[in-house]
């Protein structure tokens, strides 16, 4: 059976690994990503809040119209419910002074 043979890895002072020089030439392109989840959460959260406070507002806008529509369904059934008897009461009211004041003849019938 024949070994796959790795590049050498070799150990400098400063406890680099080295392969064959390859990693320190590539160190020259590659930038370094530290602390870049952070500015990415720092430049990504105002939005965010903004978003969750919008939504907020739109769900106590929306609570608020659901509570006047329920306010005033409920106030013209209310207002439907006493205008009834109060325009039977005044129609009544009128046919009998009407009927007394005709038997009076005060009030000429055409």
């Amino acid at each position: 059976m024949s070994r796959l043979k790795f590049p050498q890895v070799k150990q400098n002072g400063n406890k680099d690994i080295n392969f064959e020089g390859r990693e320190t030439f590539m160190k020259k392109f590659v930038r370094k990503d530290n602390g870049s989840i952070t500015l990415e959460a720092a430049m990504i959260l105002p939005f965010f809040m903004l978003f969750i406070i919008f939504l907020a507002t739109i769900i106590r806008i929306a609570i608020a119209d659901m509570a006047l529509y329920k306010a005033a369904s409920e106030t013209t059934e209310v207002i439907v419910a006493y205008s009834y008897p109060v325009e039977v009461a005044t129609s009544t009211a009128e046919a009998i002074s009407c009927n007394h004041l005709c038997r009076m003849n005060l009030i000429w019938n055409k």
